[in-house]
């Protein structure tokens, strides 16, 4: 079996990852890391809270992605050495 598809999806998994770590990135430039109170500021305090939903969910998503990127990139990695110790043609004790 071919392992191209796997390591490809592998490829487009951890690039999806990066993305998503670059994109918070981003957001979090243009964060406001002062604190704002004062009921002539709602615009302000509106768009802090919105943000901070934004860079919650995106730390979410690649929290998420992130494990499952290295999980599936362990699952491939150990099926490709157990297909070539298969193809190897040792068996344990021989």
């Amino acid at each position: 079996m071919s392992m191209t598809p796997m390591f490809a999806l592998l490829a487009v998994m951890a690039a999806a990852f990066l993305a998503l770590l670059v994109w918070r990135q981003l957001v979090e430039l243009h964060e406001d890391d002062s604190l704002h109170l004062g009921d002539q500021q709602t615009a302000v305090v509106r768009e802090q809270a919105d943000m901070t939903k934004k860079i919650t969910m995106l730390d979410r998503w690649s929290r998420i992605l992130g494990i499952t990127t290295i999980v599936y990139g362990a699952v491939i990695g150990g099926y490709y050495l157990y297909s070539q110790w298969l193809a190897s043609g040792r068996m344990p004790g021989s």
